[in-house]
């Protein structure tokens, strides 16, 4: 399995599509996945609890679709790949690749749209902050594909060559 992850707005879940129509694979986004099972978890200021509760949850998901899925593609939320127990259950089993995006690319992709974490109103501040907090992990992928100025269906045709997805399943 091809496993997605990066910062929110770096374009995981549109990439996925993206490399699950080009290589024929079925894709799983985590997001997606918790919002049709159990709803929107995060209110407008979610507590720390919540936030713990929602981490959890995603936590138990991806190990799940990382033991039970070979083939496919996985859109990690931007936050799953902070868990050290997801990292070393997808590392050796799956690829991993994070998927760059710039700060100024990140703030404009994320500009208007409704993000929970981003509350403060200066978004770049805070996607400043999280990206470095967050770098050295993203950093730990498999692959780093730059995407700022990549159209979806170049990523994915970049990580599919990569990866030698159209070549045997176990080839990286």
């Amino acid at each position: 399995m091809i496993v997605l992850t990066g910062m929110p707005g770096c374009g995981k879940t549109t990439v996925g599509r993206a490399l699950g129509r080009l290589a024929d694979l079925p894709v799983f986004d985590t997001d997606e996945i918790l919002l049709r099972e159990y709803g929107d978890l995060l209110g407008p200021c979610p507590s720390d609890r919540e936030w713990r509760r929602f981490r959890a949850l995603e936590s138990r998901l991806v190990i799940a679709l990382a033991d039970t899925h070979r083939d496919g593609v996985l859109a990690l939320g931007g936050g799953a790949w902070m868990d050290r127990e997801v990292r070393d259950r997808i590392s050796g089993r799956h690829i991993s690749v994070y998927l760059r995006c710039s700060l100024d690319r990140l703030v404009e992709r994320n500009k208007g749209r409704n993000r929970v974490m981003f509350g403060s109103g200066d978004l770049r501040s805070e996607l400043d902050d999280l990206l470095r907090r967050r770098k050295k992990e993203y950093e730990l992928a498999d692959l780093v594909v730059p995407v700022d100025d990549e159209s979806a269906d170049g990523a994915a045709a970049r990580i599919a060559h990569r990866t030698s997805v159209f070549g045997s399943a176990d080839a990286i």
